[in-house]
């Protein structure tokens, strides 16, 4: 499958990095921006939008917690390794 490789999408709201990738969905997050509800935008992996809201956040925290996935930005690495406390409890 070919994906886009299209690293940062901006919107009104700011710049939104590539910072996830599992099998089903690639996160991009507006690493500026604090509130849950618009610091993540969900693609599916032909690059549809899924979801641009407090969705979007938990679906990626739960990602991150499982391990499953694919690719991580480094700079999401890092804050995920030294925050991983303030991330949702997918439990």
């Amino acid at each position: 499958m070919k994906l886009s490789n299209k690293r940062i999408i901006k919107t009104p709201l700011g710049e939104y990095h590539r910072a996830l990738e599992t099998p089903m969905h690639i996160y991009f997050v507006n690493y500026a921006e604090g509130d849950d509800n618009a610091n993540v935008l969900m693609y599916d992996r032909k690059m549809q939008l899924v979801s641009n809201n407090h969705f979007a956040n938990s679906g990626m925290s739960e990602d991150l917690q499982s391990g499953v996935y694919s690719w991580i930005a480094p700079k999401l690495k890092k804050l995920y390794e030294t925050n991983k406390e303030n991330f949702v409890d997918s439990e």
